[in-house]
């Protein structure tokens, strides 16, 4: 029935699609449909069934969206949308006139076809049309309004082109003078449109100022053409106040006009030069050049030149057109003065500006024109004889009255030059007489009689002589001698005291007292043992002495002289004490245990016994023996002289477990010597040589499957070693494929289960295992393997289970529904245990459901309803079988109700609220309703509409299926009303509604900005106006309706600089601070009005500009700048410029003579000097005398056009004329001075000293590389840097003073620096790391490297000396401390220490003495010293089957050769074998050579040679052969072959077990 009704169904919807075909054939279809398949079931369809086509309409009759410019083609403008009762109609879209700029597709997209500039247009009206497609389609029309939104894509275009201004200023402009204004526009509209101007580039110095938004310039800082010859380029940057701020650029060149504001000035404000004073009149020396200062044309004039001052006895002359200086006069260094100091002026002509000065600075060098000469005729003077060469005997200085310091250099030497002789040498620039080589007065020669010469380096060189006496002084200078440096000497110990033993004689060269000789023991007498005749130098014993407290003494013996500075030698006493012997030899141990293990080796060593003796030589040569203990023979001592005793059987622990030997020692001393005796006890080891036998030859058990730790059995084995020994314990383990299913205890033998075995598993119900007995030995384990057999028994572990764990099932509610599903479980266990039985145990809990226990098949007992019990059901089936106790498995059935439509929509609220602010965008969702409906799939289906409005529903429009309600078009808060109440309809999809209401209330938006009355407000005030004085008021309105968007508050910007103030509420300016006309002189004030809307971010403004001129008054007194302080020449002639002063006064002397300053001088005498009346210059007015006054204290008055004054102090100095130079307090200075002192060390201090009534005086320095400094005002010369003695010896410095007269005067004078040398470089090796080689075994003194080092010091700072300081083994090398010679002291063993590391060190014999160290590293070259050796033990064992292959490799030997290379290298031979094997000589490898035959040689013993071809050694290997079968393989040995031969596949199997 279900079906033919679907039928039905669809061709009705045929029929609706297809109007042509005719009812009478939908309904004879039908009726044959149903007849054909219901025969009792006949359908009729009515006409309301067939429905007629209905026209499509839109959502919304109005389509209002807003749209930014600059889109992109393609972006989605608006969806528009519609309903049609046809639902499936065929919709198609189109637009109507005025939207060619527009695009819509089938789902009522409509799409922008370019990117929009709202500049060209600002709107867009069209109509959209849909159309339901058939034949006779029905179309509507709706209109959409795209309005197109400002984005700031318009940059601010200045009116000015092509984008440049012009402007010419003079350079005495006033500041705050208007320069021009620019002016930008922007096509763009609100903010985007509003403009600032800044200047970004050209006006670093801030010379002018911008108004933020007027555009006008203005100048802020006075202009100079000759700073700016060129002007200013400012670049004024125009930007608007988008939120991406878009600007332009302007250049406004504004150019400067010079006029004539400059004096002439120098190219430079000092000039100097040297000259020779016997240069020729005429010679010109410099030329000085000065220029006028304004650069304009027509401004620049020429200027004359003349010297002012300083030209004493009118040396000089300069011409007033080139500025050529030359000499007028012949100069003289000595006669009249070294130095002039000019001053020059420059005149502008035709102008009125004051003269320009320079200073000029002549220095006159010297000639040399004065001789050395001595200060006396002839120097005497002693010299020790023992003086050292190179010491300083005396110095001679000639002094020369040149001023010049080269002038004044002088060179030193003998005369006559050369003379073999004579034992001096002379410095030849200080004048130093140094020894050149020892003088001995005993020689015979007492004086030296020389003569010096001290002539000038320059020329003319003039000279001077003098004579000089060195007279010999006698002294104590002859050191002790000894006639050996080492004398020897011996004595027996216990030797009586007092005995003598040896004499150390010397002698001494010097005669009388001095030659007189005391001798005394210095060191090495320790304990006082020894005594020394101080006059015959004969030593002998104090005390009786003990050879072995100590057998040997090292004395130093001193001999001393009777000189007033009494000189010492020193030697060296070794004395022997010879032994007795009086000490019996005396064991280390008198009772020795030790363990030897039974089977041991022939001549095997049991131990190691020794024994001391105090005495030396033969009465210290020991010999060891057994004395007694060994009844069965079975130790030796088979070097008496060791003590090591060794076995001469192999023990056997079962017939002896312990043996106690007595050892005897006895030394070689005379009579027979003496003895001592000790106790060795030997203890055998017993060894493990028996393996575990089972109790049984084989094990069955049997336990339940699904047990932990579930008991099967245990086995046991015995071990006839005996348990009382660890290798006689036994422990248990087990092995095969399945043994990790099981656990054995390693003790008792008890076998458990290790996890759950389940007997149904894959593995079955019988396993087979192999359990291992193993005793207990620390190496060589002997083991014994026997199977054991378990049985699984069975258990009933299986619960059933479903063929899916979940299962699902659909029915509709309101029916029964018997059998609807069927659940199925399975179980593997046989019997009851497997019978299933199913029940539901959750999840009907309304006894809807019930179930066949037999057969899963469930049923629904009772209609369910979906809304009133729920849409869904989760039962849980249990599955149980029939075991005890019972297993269970649970399965899910998941059961839906399936909906019919029974229910309407609901809304959440009845009622919604929601606000609108007036300016939201068209399409701005103001609430969202939403409705639920209890029925489900197509029932559930809620479309929304607007069913009715109050006052109007034109302004907004809901979403069909979200429920949106958005703005329709656009909203007025001041026209349109505060609130509308909608009535909202939600429909389901089988046409049930419910309704809802929506009340929505408009708010205002601030949207108006206010605006100014005027756009540029002016004004003017006079300066000094009072605090809160009103100076204007400006006004602006705002259009906003609301009182709070209406409201406007006033503030300025900018501008006001702290003068002017505004009222917030009225927006009157006043002042804030008195304005002054001499600061500035007008404002250009940025108001801003700004309405009060909330939050402030939402507040809009309106900008204007306020310019107020401010007057002046005369307000301003005259202002001196300080104090006036002047000097002048007393030389100064009339006219000569003393100085300046100058007074300022703030008012503009533009405007009025308030500004204008004039000036007047006052006081005592001041007639003397004139003062120009506009130019405040001080010049002398009359012959000045220094002696008559030597000061003048005036007054200087200036007075402005308003008749205000002001007064400054004018002092001024007349300076006296200076002519003396500075004179030195010596001759020269030589200082001698350490290296390395730190910068700023002083050296030595100059002094000069000045006749004239000038005080102050400089001093300079020349020469010494730069490494010197000294103090201008002290004289004090310092090191700049620390000196190095082994860079420079000796340094020439040139130091001049200068006084402060005018013109300065100078004099010069030489110091000589001596460097002395310090011990400051370390030695250094000629390279860090030295390597050697030498060959072991070679005797000590073999020499093995050279070590060299140099150090850069000199004398014994620079002697190096060497020593081994560090390195394991440094005792077996020595160096030469003086050659660095390094040898060995002692024979080397390369296999104790193949290489040596030892620290070198050099040192020098400075005080701190300085070392540094290098590495030698020394490798010991191999000889073939060693023999080759097996590991312990020195035999082992194997076991063969008489079947063994022959090749079969069943053992191998290894043996090691400590030597390196070649002689390290083993070669192996074998004896004792009989033929029957063979050994590989290179791995040691033994094989079998034939077959073995137990019958006829079960027992072989093998022995081993390995030779390094020198050297050899041997091991012994004993072979057992046993019978040919497998039933060995519990036996002792480690090594089994085994073959088992398969007949019927005629082949042989060898398997080697390993353990």
């Amino acid at each position: 029935m279900q079906t033919t009704m679907y039928l039905l169904y669809l061709l009705t919807l045929y029929a609706r699609m297809k109007q042509r075909v005719c009812l009478w054939k939908v309904l004879l279809w039908t009726q044959m449909l149903i007849s054909a398949i219901v025969p009792s079931v006949v359908a009729f369809v009515s006409d309301e069934q067939l429905q007629v086509n209905h026209p499509p309409t839109f959502l919304k009759s109005f389509y209002f969206v807003e749209l930014s410019e600059n889109n992109n083609i393609g972006d989605l403008v608006l969806q528009v949308t519609t309903r049609d009762v046809n639902w499936n109609d065929t919709l198609t879209y189109t637009l109507a006139t005025g939207s060619a700029d527009f695009t819509i597709d089938s789902n009522g997209q409509i799409r922008a076809k370019k990117a929009f500039d709202r500049e060209a247009t600002s709107s867009y009206e069209f109509a959209v049309e849909v159309s339901d497609g058939i034949d006779r389609p029905f179309t509507v029309q709706a209109t959409v309004r795209v309005q197109i939104s400002d984005v700031n894509d318009n940059k601010p275009n200045f009116r000015n082109t092509p984008y440049t201004y012009s402007v010419t200023l003079p350079e005495n402009s006033n500041t705050s003078v208007e320069v021009l204004t620019v002016e930008a526009t922007d096509a763009d509209v609100g903010t985007n449109s509003f403009i600032q101007y800044r200047i970004v580039d050209g006006d670093a110095d801030g010379s002018f100022k911008i108004s933020l938004y007027g555009g006008t310039i203005t100048l802020e800082k006075s202009l100079d053409y000759e700073s700016k010859p060129n002007g200013y380029v400012l670049r004024v940057q125009a930007t608007d106040l988008g939120a991406v701020p878009l600007s332009s650029i302007v250049s406004v060149n504004v150019h400067i006009a010079d006029v004539d504001d400059q004096g002439p000035k120098f190219s430079q404000p000092l000039y100097s030069a040297s000259v020779n004073e016997d240069l020729s009149i005429g010679f010109s020396v410099l030329t000085v050049s000065a220029f006028d200062q304004d650069k304009g044309s027509g401004q620049n004039h020429a200027v004359s030149y003349s010297i002012k001052s300083g030209n004493v006895g009118s040396a000089f002359e300069l011409d007033p057109m080139t500025g050529e200086l030359r000499v007028k006069n012949t100069l003289d260094r000595e006669k009249k003065q070294g130095s002039y100091s000019l001053i020059v002026e420059a005149s502008e002509l035709g102008s009125n500006h004051p003269p320009a000065s320079a200073k000029v600075d002549i220095v006159v060098l010297d000639v040399n024109d004065n001789p050395p000469v001595f200060p006396k005729h002839r120097y005497s003077v002693g010299l020790p004889e023992n003086a050292q060469a190179g010491v300083v005997v005396t110095r001679v200085t000639a002094e020369d009255n040149d001023v010049d310091a080269t002038n004044k250099l002088l060179k030193y030497e003998f005369n006559p030059p050369s003379d073999s002789k004579r034992p001096f040498l002379i410095d030849t620039e200080r004048g130093d007489i140094i020894l050149k080589s020892p003088v001995d007065y005993e020689s015979g020669i007492t004086s030296y009689t020389v003569q010096v010469t001290a002539t000038n380096l320059l020329p003319p060189q003039a000279s001077d002589t003098v004579t000089v006496v060195v007279k010999v002084v006698d002294i104590n200078d002859n050191n002790p001698v000894f006639q050996s440096n080492v004398f020897a000497g011996n004595q027996d110990e216990g030797t009586a005291a007092h005995t003598f033993i040896v004499k150390a004689l010397a002698s001494d060269a010097d005669s009388g007292t001095f030659g007189k000789l005391t001798y005394s023991i210095v060191a090495g007498n320790d304990g006082d043992r020894f005594e020394i005749n101080s006059t015959t130098a004969a030593i002998s014993n104090k005390k009786i002495l003990d050879r072995e407290e100590q057998d040997s003494y090292t004395l130093t013996v001193q001999a001393e002289d009777a000189g007033p500075h009494r000189r010492v030698a020193q030697a060296t006493v070794n004395i022997v004490v010879n032994d007795i012997n009086d000490n019996a030899p005396i064991f280390t141990d008198k009772s020795v245990t030790v363990n030897v293990d039974e089977n041991n080796r022939i001549n095997a060593q049991v131990a190691s016994i020794s024994a001391t003796d105090a005495d030396s030589g033969t009465n210290s040569a020991l010999t060891y023996s057994i004395s007694a203990g060994d009844t069965l023979n079975a130790f030796q001592i088979t070097d008496p002289s060791k003590g090591i005793v060794t076995s001469r059987i192999s023990l056997d622990y079962e017939k002896t477990k312990t043996y106690s030997l007595k050892i005897a020692v006895r030394d070689g001393g005379s009579n027979g010597g003496k003895a001592d005796t000790a106790t060795l006890i030997v203890n055998v080891v017993n060894q493990n040589d028996n393996a575990p036998v089972f109790t049984s030859s084989s094990y069955n058990f049997s336990v339940y499957e699904n047990q932990i730790n579930g008991v099967v059995g245990s086995v046991s084995a015995t071990d006839a070693d005996g348990s009382s020994f660890k290798f006689g314990k036994v422990s248990y383990r087990l092995y095969g494929h399945y043994s990790a299913r099981f656990n054995i205890d390693s003790t008792t033998g008890q076998i458990t289960t290790a996890e759950l075995i389940d007997r149904e598993d894959k593995f079955g119900d019988v396993y087979s295992l192999l359990v291992v007995a193993e005793d207990n030995a620390a190496t060589q384990r002997r083991r014994t393997i026997e199977t054991v057999t378990i049985h699984i028994l069975d258990q009933n572990d299986n619960s059933p289970t479903f063929s899916s764990p979940s299962y699902s099932a659909s029915i509709s509610e309101e029916s029964l529904h018997p059998d609807f599903l069927t659940v199925a479980a399975t179980d593997p266990d046989k019997g009851t245990s497997g019978k299933v039985t199913y029940s539901i145990v959750t999840g009907n809990d309304d006894s809807l459901f019930s179930i066949n226990a037999e057969t899963g098949s469930l049923s629904a007992t009772t209609k369910p309803d979906r809304e009133g019990l729920g849409d869904r059901y989760t039962l849980t089936i249990k599955a149980s079988d029939g075991g005890s106790p019972a297993k269970t498995d649970t399965a899910t059935v998941a059961i839906s109700i399936r909906d019919i439509n029974d229910n309407n929509p609901v809304f959440d609220l009845l009622t919604y609220r929601s606000t609108v602010n007036e300016n939201d965008a068209i399409g701005n969702e103001v609430v969202r309703v939403r409705a639920t409906e209890k029925d489900v799939g197509l029932s559930a289906t809620i479309t929304y509409s607007i069913t009715a409005g109050s006052p109007s529903t034109r302004k907004f429009s809901v979403d069909t299926g979200t429920g949106s309600i958005t703005t329709r078009g656009t909203i007025d808060y001041e026209s349109d009303p505060h609130f509308y109440t909608l009535t909202v309809t939600a429909t389901d999809g089988m046409g049930r509604q419910g309704n809802c209401s929506v009340v929505v209330e408009i708010t205002d938006y601030n949207d108006n900005a206010p605006t100014f009355t005027r756009s540029v407000y002016t004004t003017s005030i006079p300066e000094n106006l009072p605090t809160l004085s009103f100076v204007l008021s400006v006004s602006a309105i705002d259009k906003d309706a609301s009182s709070i968007n209406s409201a406007v508050g006033y503030s300025i910007l900018a501008g006001a600089d702290d003068v002017f103030t505004i009222d917030s509420a009225t927006g009157n300016i006043s002042v804030l601070t008195p304005p002054d006309y001499e600061v500035k002189k007008f404002y250009s004030l940025d108001v801003q009005a700004q309405d009060q809307a909330s939050p402030a971010s939402a507040r809009q403004t309106g900008v204007s500009r306020v310019e107020i001129t401010i007057t002046d008054v005369n307000d301003n007194t005259p202002t001196f700048g300080g104090s006036y302080f002047f000097n002048v020449a007393e030389s100064a002639t009339v006219g000569v410029l003393v100085g300046v002063v100058s007074a300022s006064d703030l008012d503009d002397p533009s405007v009025d003579e308030n500004g204008v300053v004039k000036y007047t001088l006052t006081g005592s005498n001041a007639d003397d000097f004139s003062i120009g009346s506009s130019t405040g210059h001080i010049a002398v007015a009359q012959s000045l005398d220094y002696e008559a006054r030597s000061s003048y204290e005036l007054t200087a008055i200036a007075t402005d056009g308003g008749g205000l004054t002001s007064s400054s102090s004018v002092k001024i100095s007349v300076i006296d004329v200076n002519d003396n130079s500075p004179k030195f307090t010596q001759i020269n200075y030589s200082v001698d001075i350490d290296e390395n002192l730190p910068r700023g060390h002083t050296v030595v201090q100059v002094s000069a000293y000045e006749k004239d009534t000038v005080k102050q005086i400089s001093y300079s320095l020349r020469g010494g590389q730069g490494h010197f400094n000294i103090v201008p005002n002290t004289g004090l010369v310092l090191t700049a840097i620390p000196l190095d003695y082994e860079t420079t010896e000796r340094y020439t410095l040139f130091v001049t003073a200068t006084d402060n007269g005018i013109p300065s005067r100078e004099s010069s004078v030489v110091v000589y620096v001596n460097v002395k040398d310090l011990n400051d470089n370390d030695p250094l090796f000629s390279k860090p790391e030295y390597t050697a080689t030498v060959e072991e075994k070679l005797p000590g003194g073999q020499s093995i490297a050279t070590i060299s080092a140099t150090d850069k010091d000199s004398l014994a700072n620079g002697d190096v000396s060497y020593s081994i300081v560090d390195g394991v083994g440094k005792s077996h090398f020595a160096i030469d401390s003086l050659s660095g010679y390094v040898t060995t002291t002692t024979s080397l063993d390369r296999e104790t220490q193949d290489t040596y590391t030892l620290t070198i060190q050099a040192r020098d014999n400075g005080s701190p003495a300085r070392t540094t160290t290098a590495i030698l590293t020394v490798t010991v070259d191999d000889i073939n010293d060693n023999t080759p050796y097996f590991p312990p033990p020195s035999y082992s064992t194997a076991t063969l089957t008489e079947d063994t292959p022959i090749g079969t490799i069943f053992h191998r030997v290894k043996a090691t050769d400590d030597d390196l290379g070649g002689n390290q290298k083993i070669t192996y031979s074998l004896s004792g074998d009989d033929g029957a094997f063979q050994i590989n000589e290179t791995t040691g490898e033994l094989r079998t050579a034939r077959s073995l035959d137990r019958e006829t040689n079960a027992k072989y013993e093998l022995v081993v040679t390995a030779s390094d071809g020198s050297n050899s050694a041997t091991t012994t290997i004993y072979v057992n052969v046993i019978a040919g079968n497998c039933d060995q393989f519990a036996s002792s040995a480690k090594t089994f072959v085994c073959t088992v031969s398969k007949l019927a596949l005629f082949t042989t199997l060898s398997v080697v077990l390993v353990f």
